[in-house]
């Protein structure tokens, strides 16, 4: 867990810590199910449940890494967009952002 002072002053680093942490709990509890699941099938099968479930679980974890990467650049983006001040926005920038600077 976070010590209060990041989860103040970075809740955008809290909540990502929070969505990895149950994703790989979600992960484990797939990885258990296939297990169980490869551990039913007959044992002329079981060669193929084993590597079906290496592959299903190489391919989750990649994804699952690409996503948590692709949130936290997102919230990076987001966090900057907002620290830049409007007249040193890009078109794109601006067109996010309402033209007050009303919070």
């Amino acid at each position: 867990m976070l010590p209060a002072n990041v989860t103040k002053c970075c809740p955008h680093i809290a909540h990502l810590c929070g969505y990895a942490a149950c994703g790989s709990k979600h992960i484990m509890l797939v990885a258990k199910a296939m297990k169980t699941d490869t551990d039913t099938l007959p044992d002329d099968l079981k060669p193929y449940g084993e590597a079906m479930t290496k592959i299903i679980m190489e391919a989750l974890i990649k994804n699952y890494a690409e996503c948590l990467q692709l949130i936290s650049e997102i919230g990076i983006q987001e966090i900057t967009g907002v620290s830049i001040p409007p007249e040193q926005q890009t078109e794109r920038d601006s067109l996010n952002r309402s033209s007050s600077d009303e919070i």
